[in-house]
């Protein structure tokens, strides 16, 4: 859903766009810092997918990131169907975001 995320403006750091569609399951210890954002947005496909993150959401530089350490880290799901139906469930999950920070 990351082209939901840009036509909605959001602008993405350089390590997402080289990791594409895969970049969750190639968050690794090393590429930690390159994570350092204002707030980051981690879309999963399934609820066990987190459970596989868990590790990395324990290392002591996961929480020196930016948005971890400001409480700006949305886990969203992402939606396998894809499609209008999908996009749509995504913008509403991004508007639950942002209107509770507001």
């Amino acid at each position: 859903m990351g082209w939901v995320m840009s036509e909605a403006g959001i602008q993405f750091i350089p390590i997402y766009k080289e990791l594409g569609r895969d970049s969750l399951s190639n968050m690794s210890l090393e590429s930690l810092p390159d994570w350092d954002a204002d707030f980051l947005f981690l879309g999963l496909y399934y609820e066990d997918s987190l459970e596989e993150l868990e590790s990395v959401f324990n290392q002591p530089l996961w929480s020196k990131l930016e948005a971890v350490h400001n409480d700006q880290v949305y886990i969203m799901t992402e939606y396998p169907s894809g499609g209008p139906i999908g996009a749509i469930q995504f913008i509403d999950e991004l508007s639950d975001y942002f209107s509770s920070k507001l």
